[in-house]
């Protein structure tokens, strides 16, 4: 049955749903017929941009395992593209240097990646200090970058080509009140 999602997570929910409505007396080909033209919840694998510039995706991703489940869905789902995964450290948990080591190895399928934390952020929930260096280390990696200004990553990555470029932004915030529709543009 062809529908307009993907990604292993999203197939799992997928199929919870289904569960659901035959549980409640949808019938399966109901179900089938109202799901072909599902595009997706907000925020989760949300195409915003496909033009001959590129993509780009934006994701709720914060969790280790969201992050980790949400670039290799991209990447499978488009294994000829240059994967710029850009991810905002936002919540208690992600920003805090006891838990940053659980993020290891989950942006190991980009082709480059950009960690965001804002230290204003850090200071207003009362967390330790953050070093960029302790981040990075914590993700492990050649292709990651870390930055602690939302502008100055997002000038950086304006200021590069890529060749079949899709961007994935990743964030359960808002990249410190960055315009995501003008880097899209």
């Amino acid at each position: 049955m062809p529908v307009k999602i993907f990604g292993e997570h999203n197939m799992q929910n997928l199929s919870a749903a289904r569960e659901v409505c035959l549980a409640v007396g949808v019938t399966e080909d109901d179900f089938y017929e109202a799901i072909k033209s599902f595009e997706g919840t907000s925020r989760r694998l949300q195409k915003l941009k496909d033009n001959e510039n590129g993509l780009v995706y934006l994701d709720f991703a914060h969790s280790p395992s969201k992050v980790k489940a949400t670039v290799e869905a991209i990447a499978s789902r488009y294994p000829k593209r240059e994967i710029i995964a850009c991810l905002e450290l936002h919540t208690y948990s992600s920003l805090s240097s006891d838990f940053l080591p659980l993020y290891k190895g989950t942006l190991a399928n980009a082709t480059i990646a950009f960690v965001y934390y804002n230290p204003h952020a850090i200071e207003l929930k009362k967390l330790k200090h953050l070093s960029k260096e302790v981040v990075s280390k914590a993700f492990g990696g050649d292709n990651i970058k870390v930055y602690d200004n939302s502008k100055e990553m997002f000038s950086f990555i304006k200021s590069h080509y890529y060749k079949y470029p899709l961007y994935l932004l990743m964030s359960s915030g808002d990249f410190d009140g960055f315009n995501i529709n003008n880097l899209i543009e």
